[in-house]
């Protein structure tokens, strides 16, 4: 399970981390803390490609990918693929 929170860092409390403590109960957790500029939080909604791309390349969940074994295609296989 993942949640993502936005507040400002002056409005947390202990209502914040009894919340966490009841939505996950007895499991592991890891908090990430992340700064947000106002730009951001104005345009929260919309996530541009970079930031998609960003996002994607940095989530542990593909670091298989980097295994050597998962390297299976070369610069010889398939065809180029031109926009």
């Amino acid at each position: 399970m993942q949640k993502v929170y936005k507040v400002k860092a002056n409005d947390l409390d202990s209502h914040f981390l009894e919340e966490l403590k009841a939505t996950f109960r007895d499991r592991e957790i890891e908090i990430v803390v992340s700064e947000v500029d106002e730009l951001d939080l104005q345009n929260s909604e919309e996530i541009d490609e970079q930031e998609w791309l960003k996002a994607a390349a940095s989530n542990p969940v593909f670091d298989f990918l980097k295994d050597p074994e998962e390297d299976i295609y070369t610069l010889s296989d398939g065809k180029p693929f031109n926009n």
